[in-house]
C-alpha cells in the first residue's frame, strides 16, 4: 500500500478535506490495485475516521469522498 497526499493533474480533482475533523485526506492504493480514500488522523483527533470503499479507478475514490450531502 503507499499514499498520496494530494492529486493534481489534468482531469484529476484535489480532495476536500474530512467532514468531520477537517484533516487533509489521503489516496491509498492497495496491492491489488484498488484505491480508497481516508482521513488519516489518530483515533484521538478525529473519532469517525471516515473512508470510501475500494474503487478499482482512482478518480471514483476521489469523487465517492469528495461527496456531500445538501
Amino acid at each position: 500500500m503507499w499514499t498520496e497526499n494530494f492529486v493534481g493533474g489534468r482531469g484529476m480533482t484535489e480532495l476536500k478535506k474530512c467532514p468531520f475533523c477537517g484533516s487533509e485526506a489521503k489516496i491509498e492504493k492497495y496491492t491489488d490495485g484498488t484505491y480508497a480514500v481516508v482521513c488519516p488522523s489518530k483515533i484521538s483527533e478525529c473519532e469517525v475516521q471516515p473512508t470510501t470503499y475500494w474503487h478499482y479507478n482512482k478518480e471514483k475514490a476521489i469523487e465517492a469522498w469528495n461527496r456531500r450531502a445538501e
